[in-house]
């Protein structure tokens, strides 16, 4: 595991699908087995930050991580909200992004965590543009609009910056999302799972939807993986290991 302390860092990504904290309770239920599971997988990576999706509150998110961490949800009152989880003897500063839910209250924000003098926002945009260019339709044009945000966000960092979670969009060398995010200006951006093909059993999709993008590191210094360990969730969490 990296070292918090020196140039390194290791954040993960999970959608954990409809994620309620009490047992057999809300849109998907979980069993203590099932919160068993979720939370082995999580203590499994290792991570210094992690970024949730869909999950209702603190509570949901401590049945992952314990009562030790620092955690953050998003303050949007809904079922499927954005968290960010930090691990104890690292100190964090948390912020929200509302821009990245471009004026829709069902949208979520961008929840952001500012560990080790790394910027780290949690994402997870709107479903329904996993591929059509993003002029295509409403969804994708929301889609776009996000993506839009999500890079204005980036561009205006003046130091490392990292915007990981559920971005609902196979991101491919091809993509119109992509060439737009990374257009080069001010810096180039680094996406280690950029056409990487979907290795989440079960996975629906070519290429994966979740997803981390970095600012200031150069690629040799980003290593990431899908885990292929879904439990009782949806979606296969994403590490990256981030060496500055």
């Amino acid at each position: 595991m990296p070292s918090s302390t020196g140039a390194s860092l290791r954040v993960a990504t999970w959608n954990v699908e409809w994620l309620d904290g009490r047992e057999g309770r809300g849109i998907r239920p979980r069993t203590s087995s099932d919160f068993a599971e979720l939370a082995a997988v999580v203590s499994g990576v290792e991570a210094d930050v992690w970024s949730f999706q869909e999950v209702l509150d603190e509570t949901a998110v401590r049945r992952l991580v314990g009562p030790d961490w620092t955690v953050y949800v998003e303050s949007r009152r809904a079922d499927q909200r954005v968290a960010m989880a930090v691990r104890p003897g690292l100190s964090a500063t948390f912020d929200e992004v509302e821009d990245i839910s471009v004026g829709r209250s069902g949208l979520r924000r961008g929840v952001v965590a500012t560990v080790d003098g790394v910027d780290i926002m949690g994402i997870h945009l709107k479903a329904g543009c996993a591929w059509d260019p993003l002029d295509q339709g409403s969804d994708c044009e929301t889609v776009g609009r996000q993506f839009q945000e999500v890079e204005e966000w980036l561009d205006g960092r003046s130091g490392t910056a990292v915007v990981i979670g559920d971005w609902n969009r196979q991101l491919t060398g091809r993509d119109d999302g992509w060439s737009g995010l990374n257009d080069g200006t001010p810096v180039p951006l680094v996406a280690p799972l950029l056409d990487a093909p979907d290795d989440c059993p079960g996975s629906r999709h070519r290429h994966p939807i979740d997803h981390v993008v970095v600012r200031g590191i150069p690629e040799s210094g980003v290593q990431a993986r899908q885990v292929r360990d879904s439990a009782s969730s949806d979606h296969c969490p994403v590490v990256v290991d981030l060496t500055r």
